[in-house]
């Protein structure tokens, strides 16, 4: 953790030609994490469900359904609302995976009933 400085030095030929210094934060002590909240696994949903998370250091949340993707959001709380009346009755997975730019870094998958 702390403030590191990053060098590039640029050669051609075996000849020092140009150099560029960068200085960054790592910052270690929040790990990333999704957790769905809300629905619980194994309930049985439906109607409009607010899917609700639990998340720290991501940025953005992809919201899947049966490993399609149905919605991205880029602010918190992050969270979507399901419309479970345009699938059929039967059991889901919701996965919630959680970005740090374009970069997973976490991800949370629970599954549910559907029975309008």
């Amino acid at each position: 953790d702390g403030e590191h400085t990053i060098v590039v030095k640029g050669y051609y030929s075996d000849i020092f030609r140009d150099d560029d210094t960068v200085t960054v934060t790592v910052d270690n002590s929040t790990r990333p994490y999704v957790v769905i909240t809300y629905p619980p696994d194994g309930s049985t949903v439906s109607g409009k469900v607010l899917v609700k998370t639990e998340t720290a250091a991501v940025d953005t949340v992809k919201f899947y359904i049966n490993g399609v993707l149905v919605y991205t959001d880029s602010e918190g709380p992050f969270e979507f609302t399901w419309d479970t009346t345009l699938y059929p009755d039967g059991e889901y997975e919701i996965l919630a995976e959680g970005y740090q730019g374009n970069l997973l870094v976490a991800k949370d998958a629970i599954t549910v009933a559907v029975c309008n």
